[in-house]
Parts: C-alpha cells; structure tokens; sequence
C-alpha cells in the first residue's frame, strides 16, 4: 500500500489511491514496543519516566493512538536492552513510516477525529464486516445516493462542503478496485429499520426524546467534572460511539480525567476502541459485561479506577432495559456500595407517565418481535428509588430537557426522567 497525501483543502482526482498505512503501522510498532518492555519486566511508568512522559502516554503509543518521536524510540530501545544496530534501525524505519501524512489529510476539517482513525483501518484492511440499520454501506453508495444521505446528515452545510463529503466517499471507494482489495460482508438490517420508522409514526417525539437524552449526558458530566470536581467515570451502556461522548466532554475540562466504559455488545466495544481517542493526560479503558455482572464490571474498572476516590456513575438510557424481575434497583445498590462517599449517580429512564397508555402501548406493538429488547417502562415514583443514599442535585428529578438546561436549541419535550445524586 502506498500512503497518498493532500495538499490543498479539496480532494481532488489526481491524489494517490488510498493507503491507510501509517495508523496500522503504529499499531504494529505499538504492539511490537510493549512485547519489548514485557520482556524486559518493566510498567508503563518506567517506560513514560524515560522518555519524560506518563504511563498513560505509554499505553496511548503501544496501542498505535499517537505518533513516535525519533528520540522517544531510540530511548526506549535502550532501555528495554535492544542492542543490536539493525534492530533498531529497523524499528526506528518503522516509526520513520508510521508518520507518513495519510490521504485524506486535507479534509481533516470535515471530518470528526475518530472517523480518521477509521478511514485508516478501512483503507488497510483484509476483510470488512458492516452492519448497517439505515443506509446503503458508504462503501456502495453511488455517486447520487451519496449526495442525498450527506445532505440529509448535514443540513445547514454550504453545496461546496457537501460535494467535499460526497468526494470523499466515492474516493473511499477507489480501495474497491484497487491491487489487493478487501473482502467485505455487508448486512442491512431492515428489521430495525422498520421498527424505528413504525415506533415513530405512533411516537412523532421519538428523534427529540433522542436528542434530549443525549444533551443531557453531556451537561451532566460538564457538570460533574466543572463543578462537581470529578475525574473517575464508569459510563455503563455506552452504545456505538457519536459525538460528546463522556471522555470527550470530561477532558475538555479536565484533561486528566479517566473514563471506564461497558457494554455487552462486543461489537459496541469493537468500534469504542478503534474510534475513541482520549487526551494525552487522560486514559479510557472498555469493559465488556452486561449490567447485571456488577462484580466483573467493578473489577476490570478498578484496573483504571481508583475506588478511593470518588467515581460518578452514569447509566443512561440503560435501565429501562432491565425488567422488574433482575432487581434493577439491587443492581444500582450494587454500583454505589463499591464507590465511596461523595461520588455521583446519573440516570435517565424511559417514562412512562411522560405518555399516554395509547402510545405506549403502540410503540410496544411496534417493536414486539423486532427488536430482541423490550423496554421496562417506569414512571417517577419507579425512577426515584434508584437515587436511594444519595442527595439529588438540583432540580431532582426532572424531564432531562429541564435538568439544567443550558442556553441554545430548543430540545422539545421528551418521555425520560433524568437526574444525578450525590452519594452521601
């Protein structure tokens, strides 16, 4: 594969053919790195006090997220006894390599951080495995149907950044006809499709209660972390990576913070760790465990997590999938006997007395053997116990649109209660 570059703000047609190289070289030159510092018996802390860096920086250079300095390689070697020239010639090329500009480099502004990393592991890739609920794959997409979904992804965007976006995808494509072609299995699933488009003909409000949910997360956690203090997050229920996720909103204000997410899904947790990118005094960890394996959950998340201190818990838009019948509340219970006092709760909870019986009982027939999860409707008073042991912080518990609502878009009305409690 050769590694392309761009020079101008446009992607034009005579830019080399994708590469995708140096992401996957750093990888390797990560992985290659820590098999060297566990041979030599050493921790990320001595690795990061060498190269006047810390263990998280470490961590972040073996698993290929940030480059390699020439010096940094070179002092590493050296201390993990490589001592042989050519080795280490040959490890120093590597990195040399791995800093090489990849082919979308002029369309970095349109494109958020984590689709980089991506479009780096698309472009290198053997075999590729989508699954889409939605959209023709942007690998298949023609040249028209390109244009109308990035229209309808990007609203308020000038034609000429549109055809930028659209531009990009069809060069996507060119690793299609390109020397060695990845193999790809492409799954569309109508199903879910056809769930949500029929939910929300019964439940016009459901694309707003999404919104409102999601807005809530992040002035939750701006929140915890600005005024609250905070710098340790469990995000329980994490769902495929989008924007303002909770490391994201965390490090934003306290670059140190350290965030823990989970999920059941392996394939959730797949994309979380090719596309979640963390700052350099911060570190993110994932945890793949269902939210009934409590003990699993809190031991792999003291790995990070230092449970001495305090921890703001977050379970958004989770609960509502635990029937009455696994005893969410003990599971909660759980969460908040193993942080200490002073640490934080966040929850939001489908509402099932933010809507009439009439919907409710709609969007049930709607999903009912379509989705494999059916939804534990709880109205306030059911929400409320979740918060037992802790001091709510103003407003309580409200409609998240009204949970410390901050200037800007009106987020229309939603059918979930949120709320975040100290734990005293």
């Amino acid at each position: 594969m050769n590694t392309g570059s761009s020079s101008g703000a446009t992607l034009g047609a005579g830019q080399e053919e994708p590469a995708g190289e140096a992401t996957v070289l750093r990888m390797l030159l990560g992985a290659q790195l820590r098999r060297l510092r566990e041979a030599a018996d050493l921790s990320a802390e001595d690795a990061g006090y060498e190269i006047r860096a810390s263990g998280s920086k470490i961590s972040r250079m073996e698993t290929g997220r940030v480059g390699f300095k020439a010096r940094d390689i070179d002092d590493l070697l050296t201390l993990y006894g490589v001592a042989d020239e050519q080795e280490r010639a040959d490890v120093v090329a590597l990195a040399t390599r791995s800093r090489q500009p990849e082919w979308w480099t002029g369309c970095t502004d349109i494109l958020p951080g984590w689709f980089e990393t991506y479009l780096s592991l698309e472009s290198a890739a053997t075999a590729i495995r989508s699954f889409e609920t939605q959209f023709v794959p942007g690998l298949f997409q023609t040249e028209d149907y390109a244009r109308a979904v990035t229209r309808l992804g990007h609203q308020t965007a000038p034609a000429e950044e549109i055809e930028r976006r659209v531009r990009l995808r069809r060069k996507r494509q060119e690793l299609l006809a390109g020397p060695r072609p990845p193999r790809i299995w492409a799954v569309m699933d109508e199903a879910d499709r056809a769930a949500t488009e029929a939910a929300i003909k019964v439940w016009p409000g459901m694309a707003s209660t999404a919104r409102a949910n999601r807005a809530f997360l992040g002035r939750a956690v701006r929140y915890l972390t600005a005024e609250a203090g905070i710098r340790q997050f469990l995000d329980i229920g994490t769902g495929i990576p989008t924007a303002g996720n909770t490391h994201e909103v965390a490090q934003a204000i306290a670059p140190q913070s350290r965030v823990v997410y989970v999920d059941y899904d392996p394939i959730v947790l797949a994309h979380a760790r090719a596309l979640l990118d963390t700052s350099e005094a911060g570190a993110t960890e994932y945890v793949e465990a269902d939210l009934r394996d409590t003990g699993t959950i809190l031991d792999r998340a003291s790995e990070l997590l230092d449970f001495s201190q305090p921890v703001a818990i977050t379970m958004l838009a989770i609960l509502h999938a635990i029937p009455d019948a696994d005893d969410p509340y003990a599971i909660v219970a759980r969460l908040l006997d193993a942080v200490p006092s002073g640490s934080y709760l966040a929850i939001s909870h489908g509402a099932i007395d933010l809507l009439d019986r009439e919907t409710i009982q709609g969007i049930d027939d709607s999903w009912n053997g379509r989705i494999q999860q059916q939804f534990a409707w709880r109205g306030r008073a059911q929400v409320a116990p979740f918060f037992d042991g802790t001091d709510l912080v103003e407003p309580g518990l409200v409609p998240v649109e009204e949970w410390r609502p901050e200037p800007g878009p009106d987020e229309g009305e939603s059918a979930v209660w949120g709320a975040v409690g100290r734990k005293q």
